[in-house]
């Protein structure tokens, strides 16, 4: 293979080295854009799981109120069940009112008035009994109804809390992608580097080839011009001989031929 085919194979290898490494710029720059997608639903998956974490401590400290109110409805309704209802209240007051009436505008004996009065003493404590029963099942309801507004609260901190595990699952799942693409993309990049590092070499080698063979045909053109002036001058040099005799023997010379004599006469 001559210099300029040497020449030539150098600049393809090279060339082939600049498409390869141009082409490993475009899957490093596809990668660095992956690499930010990923990056970006990273944190925004972990942005999602800190307020899943967050609603789900807001709701299982609801969840361990309604277990504390559950607990003492238990226990209220327990101890309510034990009070028995002594009979419609309103009977009671308006026999009480009636009998108290009674004692004071009617003339009674002693045994009726201590009969009357005993009797006035049980419907007291009866109606006494029948209020008492009513604020505890007033005091029941109450508890009921913040039970239902505990776990209307715990069912709220709940949904949003599944709002956002499900953004958090959304987001992972872009982070996988990102991440099977990524890898998806590695074989392709070895095989790269590898094209580019052979090819390298072997514009290396084509290119300290062709200096081999530079440095020989400059070596060879250097012996062969180096051969051709002293022959030049070996021949102007008896030429200047030639001259120098004419011009002693009285022949008028040229410009030129003087020179010659100048430069390479004795």
């Amino acid at each position: 293979m001559d210099i300029e085919q040497l020449k030539q194979e150098r600049n393809r290898l090279n060339d082939e080295t600049k498409r390869l490494v141009e082409a490993s710029r475009e899957s490093t720059g596809r990668v660095k854009k992956l690499r930010a997608k990923l990056k970006e639903a990273k944190a925004k998956r972990d942005g999602e799981n800190k307020l899943v974490k967050e609603f789900k401590a807001k709701r299982d400290e609801v969840n361990k109120r309604i277990k504390g109110r559950i607990a003492e409805l238990n226990k209220f309704q327990e101890e309510l069940g034990k009070l028995r209802p002594p009979g419609p209240i309103h009977k009671a007051k308006k026999e009480l009112e009636r009998l108290e009436w009674k004692v004071q505008t009617d003339v009674l004996d002693v045994k009726q008035e201590e009969k009357i009065v005993k009797r006035i003493s049980e419907l007291e404590k009866q109606c006494e009994a029948s209020e008492k029963l009513a604020e505890k099942r007033k005091e029941l309801r109450k508890i009921k109804s913040e039970l239902d507004e505990l776990r209307k609260e715990a069912q709220a901190y709940h949904e949003v809390m599944l709002q956002h595990a499900k953004e958090s699952e959304r987001y992972h799942d872009e982070v996988k992608k990102a991440y099977e693409q990524i890898k998806k993309l590695e074989p392709e990049f070895k095989e790269v580097r590898e094209k580019i590092a052979r090819a390298k070499r072997e514009a290396d080698e084509a290119h300290k080839l062709y200096l081999e063979k530079y440095k020989e045909v400059k070596g060879v053109a250097k012996v062969e011009k180096e051969k051709e002036e002293k022959k030049r001058a070996k021949t102007l040099k008896s030429r200047a001989g030639e001259l120098m005799k004419a011009f002693l023997g009285g022949k008028k010379l040229t410009t030129e031929e003087l020179r010659i004599i100048q430069g390479y006469g004795d």
